[in-house]
């Protein structure tokens, strides 16, 4: 019987011993894992938001022909992105929301000169994601 004990207890230990071992290693794992599943999260984002920016770069810091404007205008001015479009006669500007202006009609308060040269500039959050486009006439 001391025999069959023994064996037992041996047994027993290996296998507390083992399973130390197993829970051991998957705790290694984890925390080399960790720091860089988040560093893929992160990198991720910053990929995202490049991405989701990239329509705007046309806009950052360049001359636009006033055609241009309107195209801005009737293809991206929504409630996530704002238009401000300052010209000679209204330096405040008027900031646009929507596609449903008529800034091709003369006689109209939102008529924009399709031939007239504007400065844009991107306007971004404190996240760095872009907001608004602010065109300033030359």
């Amino acid at each position: 019987m001391a025999g069959k004990e023994s064996t037992e207890g041996i047994s027993f230990a290996a296998g507390v011993v083992i399973c130390i071992g197993v829970v051991s290693f998957g705790l290694m794992v984890y925390n080399v894992v960790t720091p860089m599943l988040s560093k893929g999260v992160k990198n991720t984002s910053a990929i995202s938001q490049r991405i989701s920016d990239s329509g705007y770069v046309q806009y950052d810091n360049g001359t636009k022909q006033g055609s241009e404007v309107i195209s801005a205008i009737n293809t991206q001015a929504s409630d996530d992105l704002y238009i401000r479009v300052k010209t000679n006669s209204d330096s405040s500007g008027k900031t646009y929301t929507t596609t449903t202006y008529n800034v091709t009609d003369k006689d109209d308060d939102d008529y924009i000169e399709p031939t007239a040269k504007f400065d844009s500039e991107l306007v971004k959050n404190t996240n760095d994601t872009v907001v608004g486009i602010v065109f300033t006439q030359d």
